[in-house]
């Protein structure tokens, strides 16, 4: 009988790790690529937008341990005139000096597996916010985000 108590410990215990592991790789899969608009630019090339775009697939990209478990669907340029006006707000907030700065807003959906630092699991977002500033050395970092307005 001892046995039979450890058989069905470890099969239950096998059960769930395999129901955990489908919900995980189900959740995970990229069903199509991740859509980019560029919006409309006359002062940034494709190229540098690309750059600022892969920091931001960087920011969704999935770590088991530590991670914001969510599935990107969409990256948005937002336009010219909108990162004027936030880069002279950051300019103006911050002692670092910044030559330009760009907008995105991404859409996203988190993952039914929790848990998450931002609203719910199994949610579909859209509007999130990331600001990318490029310091006078030409490089492009992160100086803001969020729902809402930067």
């Amino acid at each position: 009988s001892l046995i039979s108590v450890a058989a069905l410990i470890v099969s239950i215990f096998a059960t769930g790790l395999t129901a955990y592991g489908v919900c995980f790789v189900i959740d995970r899969v990229q069903l199509k690529p991740v859509e980019i608009d560029y919006g409309e630019s006359t002062r940034f090339t494709k190229e540098e937008m690309d750059e600022v775009i892969e920091l931001i697939k960087k920011e969704y990209e999935y770590d088991f341990f530590n991670s914001p478990r969510r599935k990107l669907f969409a990256i948005n340029y937002t336009s010219d005139t909108y990162g004027y006006s936030v880069r002279a707000r950051k300019n103006a907030s911050r002692p670092k000096k910044y030559t330009d700065c760009m907008v995105f807003t991404t859409e996203f959906k988190t993952s039914i597996l929790g848990p998450h630092m931002i609203r719910e699991p199994n949610q579909y977002y859209t509007q999130f916010y990331h600001v990318y500033a490029k310091t006078k050395d030409g490089e492009w970092e992160k100086c803001g985000g969020g729902f809402g307005p930067p």
